[in-house]
């Protein structure tokens, strides 16, 4: 058994709020990706539900379906892409619409 440090881009796309000029607030953002990363931080992936085989494809389209869940109905803001590194800035894996 061995870890990673992973490394994940998430890119969100959406109309640009004429208030706020933001798509989403980063620290709304923030918010989301903590409860997740917390869930997953110094535990053993293939221990969650959808990790059995936690390649970086796989947790693409695990991460995916839960922050999509999260950003939905925030602004219309959409997951754009999301890559996964296992070694940072090395062997990215990028799921994107």
């Amino acid at each position: 058994m061995h870890g990673h440090t992973y490394e994940v881009q998430l890119t969100l796309t959406g109309p640009v709020d004429p208030t706020t000029g933001w798509v989403l607030d980063f620290g709304v953002m923030d918010i989301a990706w903590d409860a997740i990363a917390g869930h997953l931080d110094h535990t053993t992936l293939n221990d969650h539900e959808g990790l059995e085989n936690p390649t970086s494809e796989v947790l693409c389209l695990w991460l995916w379906a839960r922050l999509d869940t999260y950003f939905g109905g925030l602004n219309a803001a959409e997951i754009y892409e999301i890559a996964v590194s296992e070694t940072a800035g090395r062997s990215w894996a990028t799921l994107g619409r």
